[in-house]
């Protein structure tokens, strides 16, 4: 990530909690909807057995989003977009980033952010995630491993002075378990939600 666009940065709301228990089939329609009525950048779901909430807020953690061409030419259309969640005062962070797009082309953009099940996995045509809880780092390291997220839904925000967009995308893992590697902790994430802020172009 050599050349990034202006990072956002807000402060605002963490609930961390080991004790609450995830979504279940039950709840899930439910939970959903409640969940993409909201509006508050943030990562909820099990991980290890553990349910986390990771939230945008005043005093508990900052959230950023950056987009950048990977060949370092900002003049070319081809983006790869960033959206971090970063604890003030501990070391929880939460990130996603896209595969990479043609930005100036509706159809790759639609291909990316639109609704549906996309890829998620090392590599640049896949969403990816890492997750750090205290000490701990989550992320998947596996070049063949490759699992699911679903965009629920995606909707552009605000246009800033400079003519960048934002759009709000939220997503759903149901299920990813990925195993030890370097700098990375085997973990399993089950039933998670993301409402992600990200620079589309």
């Amino acid at each position: 990530m050599k050349r990034l666009l202006p990072i956002i940065s807000i402060i605002f709301i963490l609930s961390c909690s080991s004790d609450e228990e995830g979504i279940t089939k039950e709840e899930s329609l439910n939970e959903y909807s409640y969940f993409l009525e909201l509006d508050i950048p943030q990562f909820k779901g099990n991980v290890n057995g553990s349910y986390m909430i990771y939230q945008f807020g005043h005093n508990t953690y900052q959230m950023g989003s950056s987009s950048w061409n990977p060949k370092d030419d900002p003049k070319e259309p081809t983006r790869k977009s960033l959206f971090v969640l970063n604890q003030e005062n501990g070391n929880n962070q939460f990130v996603i980033s896209t595969p990479t797009y043609d930005s100036s082309s509706p159809a790759e953009v639609d291909e990316v952010f639109g609704t549906g099940i996309k890829k998620l996995g090392p590599g640049p045509d896949n969403f990816y995630i890492q997750i750090r809880s205290g000490n701990s780092t989550f992320k998947i390291c596996e070049e063949e491993s490759v699992y699911e997220i679903e965009v629920l839904k995606s909707k552009e925000i605000f246009v800033d002075h400079s003519g960048i967009q934002y759009m709000n995308v939220w997503f759903k893992i149901d299920k990813v378990h990925s195993a030890n590697c370097s700098g990375g902790n085997s973990f399993n994430i089950q039933n998670a939600l993301i409402l992600a802020q990200f620079v589309q172009k």
